[in-house]
C-alpha cells in the first residue's frame, strides 16, 4: 500500500503543535515534485498573535524558486527560518538548488539557536539525500544572541505558506508528494542530533525499504515518531490519504490530497 499523499495544489493540513520551547531541533521528510512555484512552505508555524512582527515566532522550512538572485543558478532552494522577533532570528538558503525532477528525495535539517557554536549563534545543517549541502553565505543572517521559541499551541501547517484570512496574503501550494514528515522540537542537543544524521544513510523513514538489499536500511521511525530519540517527537505525518493528516484538518477540497501513485519505500 503506498504511504505517500499527493498535493494537487489549492488543499494543505493545518493543526496546532504540542508544547515545546527550544532552541534547536529536526525536520525530515520526502518530497517528489516538478512543478516549480515560487513559495511553497512543506512545514510552517507561526504565530498570529502579534502582527507588528509578520512571520513573528515561527518555524518555517520551504522551497523557493529563485530566478534573480546574483550568483545562483534558476532553481528550487531549500530555505530555513527560525524567528522571534525582528532583531532575534536566524535564515539559511542552501547554495544549490534541490531537486525537482520528479523522483523521490529526502531532506533533512537540523538547527540551533540557543548555544554558541565556532563563536557564533545559530547553526544548521542540511542534508539532501544524505548529501550534506552547505548553505549560502550571502542569504545568511544569524543572532548575535542566543533565543529560543515557545511553539506551545502555534499553529502549524503542511503543503502551504498558511496566514490567518487576509486579502494581502497569497497562499502558495505544494503540488507534488510528501511522504514521512517528522519534526522534532523537544530536542536542545544539537550536537545529539547533528550526530544522528550519518546513522541512517537513506533518510528517515517510518519502516524499512522492503526489498532494496543494495541499500542501507533506513532509519525505522516508528509508529508515533519516537525510534531516533526514544521519545514521540512533535509533529509526524506518515501513510496514505486515511493515515495521513492525523491530527491535521484537511483545509482545501479533500479531492486534491489521494495517495500518491508511487512512495519512497518503492524506489
Amino acid at each position: 500500500m503506498p504511504r505517500a499523499v499527493f498535493f494537487s495544489g489549492g488543499t494543505y493540513l493545518l493543526s496546532t503543535s504540542p508544547a515545546a520551547t527550544v532552541g534547536s531541533g529536526v525536520v525530515s521528510y520526502w518530497y517528489r515534485a516538478s512543478v516549480l512555484d515560487k513559495k511553497t512552505a512543506i512545514i510552517f508555524m507561526i504565530d498570529q498573535s502579534d502582527k507588528l512582527i509578520p512571520g513573528g515566532a515561527n518555524l518555517i522550512v520551504w522551497h523557493d524558486y529563485d530566478t534573480t538572485t546574483a550568483g545562483l543558478t534558476p532553481g528550487v532552494y531549500l530555505h530555513l527560518d527560525i524567528v522571534k522577533d525582528f532583531f532575534t532570528y536566524a535564515q539559511f538558503e542552501s547554495v544549490t538548488p534541490i531537486p525537482y525532477d520528479g523522483k523521490w528525495h529526502n531532506i533533512w535539517v537540523c538547527w540551533d539557536v540557543l548555544n554558541i557554536y565556532g563563536g557564533q549563534y545559530g547553526v544548521a545543517r542540511l542534508q539532501v539525500d544524505n548529501t550534506f549541502v552547505n548553505w549560502h553565505p550571502n542569504l545568511l543572517f544569524k543572532s548575535n544572541t542566543s533565543f529560543d521559541i515557545n511553539y506551545g499551541n502555534l499553529p502549524a501547517s503542511v503543503g502551504a505558506l498558511f496566514f490567518q484570512p487576509d486579502p494581502l496574503q497569497t497562499r502558495h501550494f505544494f503540488i507534488g508528494d510528501l511522504a514521512e514528515i517528522y519534526v522534532d522540537l523537544n530536542n536542545d542537543d544539537y550536537g545529539l542530533v547533528a550526530g544522528a544524521s550519518p546513522l541512517f544513510p537513506q533518510g528517515w523513514l517510518y519502516t524499512d525499504a522492503v526489498g532494496q538489499a543494495s541499500y542501507t536500511m533506513p532509519a525505522r521511525l516508528g509508529d508515533n515518531g519516537d525510534a531516533p530519540f526514544g521519545r514521540p517527537c512533535t509533529l509526524y505525518l506518515h501513510g496514505d490519504e486515511d493515515h495521513f493528516p492525523g491530527s491535521f484538518a484537511v483545509n482545501g477540497p479533500v479531492s486534491q490530497l489521494v495517495t500518491s501513485t508511487s512512495d519512497p519505500f518503492s524506489r
